[in-house]
């Protein structure tokens, strides 16, 4: 096949419309599923970047960033060692939950709604908890 006609196939391969009923082809169980095994990887990546290179000084680009943990660097550090390891446990639940789409029995748009609200709540808990062991530890 000349080199024109590979192009050409990579191109409308990646750029093609997908149908509808195509969709249900791009997740590995469901969305549901596919949503939190991403979700689940992109915390634990986070968590261990967290551990291996927190950011040093308090910044407006990079890390945890609410208003109790840029009070001071001791709130700072504690905020990203904490959140860390959160993240790695969240994010290795959130991957485990990922089985539950099979159980589920849903429509497709549903089992999206209901991976969305858990995606949701599993950022909800980690802010929340982060943010009351800084409550705990600094403002006993």
């Amino acid at each position: 096949m000349p080199i024109k006609n590979i192009c050409y196939f990579h191109f409308t391969a990646i750029f093609s419309p997908v149908k509808l009923e195509q969709m249900s082809e791009l997740f590995i169980d469901g969305p549901f599923a596919s949503m939190s095994i991403f979700f689940g990887i992109i915390l634990i990546s986070i968590g261990i970047l967290f551990k291996v290179k927190p950011p040093e000084s308090i910044n407006s680009i990079y890390g945890f960033r609410t208003p109790s943990s840029m009070k001071d660097q001791a709130h700072w550090d504690y905020a990203h060692q904490y959140s860390a390891k959160l993240s790695i446990y969240l994010g290795l639940a959130c991957m485990a939950a990922s089985s539950l789409g099979r159980f589920l029995q849903l429509s497709e748009i549903t089992e999206t709604f209901v991976g969305v609200g858990w995606l949701i709540l599993i950022s909800i808990i980690l802010i929340y908890r982060t943010e009351k062991a800084l409550k705990k530890r600094f403002d006993p």
